[in-house]
C-alpha cells in the first residue's frame, strides 16, 4: 500500500503521552489513519518469509511463511506464488516439505484487491472441502517484498553455483530455470 503523508499532527497533549500521530493519506483506499494503529486495527495483515535451504547452494529449499507473527502449515509453493494473477480462485499454495502437494499441501482462496492480496480459507487437497477458516489481508507492497525477497535468494544461489538444481521441498522442478519466467509475474506488478 503506498502512502502518502499529509502532514504531522503534533498536539501537546499527545506528545506529552508519547502517542504520536502523523494522519496518512492510503492513495488507493481514499482512508485516513493515524500511524499509531496497528495494522489489523486498519484491516491489513502482515506477511514474512524464512528461507532455509538443505544444502549451501543445492537441493530443497523450504520457505516457510509467517503472516502476523504466526507460522502457515507447510511450505510455500513457489511456483504456485508466483503464478497468482489479478484473479479470485483456488491455489495450491502451500505443499508439503517433501515438495509433493498430493502429499500434504492445501488449497488457498486467494482474490486480488487493488490494496491486498486476500487470502482467505485452506481447502483439502483432493476433494477441496473447507480445512481451516482465517481471512488475511496482505498489503501488495509486502507480497512483492517477498516475491523480491525469494528472487534475490535464487538469484543469489545461481551467481555461486550456476549448475545448481534447487526445488520447493524435497521435488520438482529447478526453480533456477524458472527465474525468468518469475521476473516477468503478474505479482511483481499488481497495483
Amino acid at each position: 500500500m503506498m502512502l502518502d503523508c499529509i502532514f504531522p499532527f503534533i498536539k501537546q497533549d499527545v506528545m506529552n503521552r508519547r502517542d504520536v500521530v502523523l494522519l496518512c493519506y492510503i492513495r488507493k483506499a481514499r482512508r485516513v489513519f493515524s500511524y499509531h494503529e496497528r495494522p489489523e486495527e486498519i484491516g491489513i495483515d502482515r506477511i514474512k518469509i524464512a528461507i532455509e535451504q538443505e544444502h549451501r547452494d543445492d537441493g530443497a529449499m523450504f520457505i516457510s511463511v509467517y503472516i502476523n507473527g504466526s507460522n502457515m502449515p507447510e511450505i510455500l509453493d513457489v511456483e504456485a506464488f508466483f503464478a497468482i494473477k489479478q484473479q479470485n480462485g483456488l491455489v495450491p499454495l502451500f505443499t508439503c516439505g517433501c515438495g509433493d502437494f498430493d502429499c500434504g499441501g492445501y488449497y488457498v482462496n486467494v482474490s486480488c484487491t487493488d490494496t491486498a492480496l486476500v487470502l482467505h480459507n485452506s481447502y483439502h487437497r483432493f476433494n477441496r472441502t473447507l480445512q481451516s477458516q482465517f481471512e488475511y489481508h496482505l498489503d501488495w507492497q509486502e507480497v512483492r517484498g517477498v516475491a523480491e525477497e525469494i528472487l534475490v535468494y535464487l538469484q543469489e544461489i545461481h551467481k555461486r553455483n550456476p549448475q545448481a538444481y534447487v526445488t520447493t521441498g524435497h521435488g520438482g522442478e529447478n526453480l533456477l530455470n524458472r527465474v525468468p519466467d518469475y521476473l516477468e509475474s503478474s505479482i511483481l506488478v499488481i497495483p
